[in-house]
């Protein structure tokens, strides 16, 4: 085809919600590009900006695209303000340590862009900027408001100064989007032409709509406002479940949306397509990776058919592409995307797209949507009075009701293990239901946690005191995310969860070594190791934990399981360990393997 427009013209078409003369397209090859430098590691690109720019631009020539992304990633402004990151080889930066531990620390704390790589990434940008002599639209990303936030003090105490502390919730959101700002001001003036708010805490998986419009929109706006002033193009990305926020997010200021739209993308563009234009929505995950070009052709053709009609469109992976990536993949995104013009000819991929024209996620959503609450018994007993109360104490938060309940079954003869398993823990289970099928949130599900322990408090002293019990303190469990991943909302739920089952659960937390795993299991006696990864590049970790297993003989005496957003099964396959989808397959796995192992014995 002959193209009438140079890049900026066709992606500048698209941002004012315009037909351009052929499908915009952006790869999003921020960590991936490192890997085009034979012998570089994003280690050294991240610390040396001439080396982030040269893979910038080798990655630019090899594969096209309409826009160079400077920066990698989301971790630059915390950094800044004192947070400990540990630096990979084949990844982004993972922070290890949060700059606030006590309440006081936040006073004073401000942004020192000589701390970290805030120079490093405006360097980046000017080499870019000077190589390419407007040719491209050269894109830069930052941190959002609440993801900053969450960064400074961890995800649980976020979760809770939200849900308990709002003053100083709202002073670490100021101290957060001040430095976000002063970060921006910084890129603007090397040479960026668009900024990319990342803002993944912001996500309907993760707060509600209303914590996200009290808590996050007017801070994402006044970010917004701030890069168009600075005369920059104002984009915002929010991952994975967004349709219950989509209309403020169409109000936020920003002239581009960019994520995975779940439950989505054609939804939102019918929602608010014609208010902004949207990014994405190539699966970084199952087709990028794990797909064919063949599945990255027709995915493509399928949101260009279904969002790309009237324009307002810019075909993009929904999140950043992967180290594992294969060539070919892109590749085809990309040509994919320069066959595609305007006006659309959709009956042109009709054939190609005869298996429905379905997108990524409309069946397991659809699915989702089927599936009920469990079936709540007909109650006749006192017995399963206290078991029916206690189930519904935790669904409506009420840990003092939680509390008096546990008491009075106590008094009634009943046994710990029955209150937790046959009350509370049915209780949980249920809201992780509601979770799944986003009915409920993180913040919920830590509220319900919470009602709880109330309960808790006095039932578990008891555990260890009932012979009916011992299944429940037989069975210790090591937990952590793996190194290279911080997003552990996923694992915390496992551990709320595998604890609301009576088992001991030891948490290793976030950034976890292969060696502490196993070095952990050994010291603590524990039975089974559980790993949570997050990105595909660190599926490794998980191959060198079973490594030091093997080595040290210790490969098939614990039991193994996994999951998070990079695991699936034929990864668990592969590997010879459990995966498990969510928090229940988790507390299911592991009473499967306590039966066996007593069995055994």
């Amino acid at each position: 085809m002959t193209e009438t427009m140079s890049s900026p013209e066709r992606i500048m078409a698209a941002l004012q919600l315009q037909e351009p003369d052929r499908l915009p397209v952006i790869p999003v090859l921020m960590t991936r590009a490192i890997k085009e430098l034979k012998g570089a590691t994003a280690v050294d690109a991240h610390r040396n900006p001439e080396i982030m720019a040269a893979a910038k631009l080798k990655s630019l020539g090899k594969y096209g695209g309409d826009a160079v992304i400077c920066g990698t990633d989301l971790f630059v402004e915390v950094e800044t303000l004192g947070a400990t990151l540990d630096y990979l080889p084949t990844a982004q930066p993972s922070l290890i340590e949060h700059p606030i531990k006590r309440i006081e620390e936040l006073e004073g704390l401000t942004f020192q862009p000589a701390t970290g790589r805030a120079f490093n990434v405006a360097k980046e940008i000017a080499i870019v900027a000077e190589a390419l002599s407007g040719a491209k639209i050269i894109g830069v990303v930052c941190g959002g408001p609440l993801t900053v936030a969450n960064l400074l003090v961890g995800s649980t105490t976020f979760i809770h100064l939200m849900e308990n502390d709002e003053p100083f919730t709202i002073e670490l959101l100021r101290v957060a989007t001040d430095a976000i700002k002063a970060y921006i001001s910084i890129l603007l003036e090397a040479g960026a032409m668009a900024v990319n708010m990342l803002d993944p805490f912001a996500s309907s998986d993760v707060v509600s709509p209303a914590y996200f419009e009290k808590y996050a929109f007017p801070y994402q706006k006044e970010i917004m406002a701030h890069i168009g002033a600075n005369g920059g193009a104002p984009l915002a990305h929010i991952c994975t479940h967004t349709e219950p926020i989509w209309p403020l997010m169409a109000e936020l200021g920003a002239i581009g949306l960019h994520g995975d739209f779940w439950p989505g993308m054609h939804k939102a563009k019918r929602a608010i397509g014609g208010k902004v234009a949207l990014f994405g929505s190539v699966n970084p995950f199952t087709t990028l990776i794990d797909g064919t070009p063949e599945d990255v052709r027709r995915e493509s053709l399928a949101l260009a058919t279904r969002v790309g009609y009237n324009g307002g469109f810019v075909l993009a992976a929904g999140c950043d592409t992967d180290w594992n990536t294969p060539d070919a993949n892109i590749h085809a995104m990309v040509q994919t995307a320069m066959e595609v013009t305007y006006p659309l000819d959709i009956q042109k991929y009709a054939k190609e797209l005869a298996d429905g024209n379905s997108l990524p996620g409309e069946q397991e959503y659809a699915q989702k949507q089927k599936s009920k609450l469990i079936p709540v018994s007909e109650v006749t007993t006192a017995e399963e009075k206290i078991l029916a109360g206690l189930r519904d104490a935790v669904i409506d938060y009420d840990g003092a009701r939680c509390r008096m309940l546990a008491q009075e079954g106590l008094a009634l003869g009943m046994a710990a293990t029955e209150l937790i398993f046959d009350g509370l823990s049915v209780g949980m289970r249920i809201c992780g239901d509601m979770y799944e099928r986003n009915e409920r949130f993180v913040v919920d599900m830590l509220k319900c946690s919470k009602a709880m322990d109330k309960a808790l408090d006095i039932l578990v002293p008891l555990i260890k005191g009932e012979a009916t019990n011992a299944q429940a303190v037989s069975t210790k469990i090591v937990l952590g995310l793996v190194r290279g991943n911080t997003q552990d909302i996923g694992k915390n739920l496992v551990s709320l969860m595998l604890t609301a089952n009576g088992f001991e659960v030891i948490d290793l937390g976030k950034n976890v070594k292969p060696e502490t795993f196993v070095e952990t299991a050994e010291r603590e006696g524990a039975h089974i190791i559980g790993m949570s990864v997050m990105t595909n590049s660190s599926i490794t970790y998980v191959e060198q934990t079973l490594a030091v297993l093997e080595v040290r003989g210790l490969r098939h005496k614990v039991g193994l399981m996994f999951g998070g957003a990079s695991a699936n099964q034929k990864i668990g396959a592969d590997l010879g360990i459990f995966y498990g989808a969510d928090a229940n397959e988790a507390v299911a796995y592991v009473k499967e393997w306590q039966h066996q192992h007593r069995n055994e014995e």
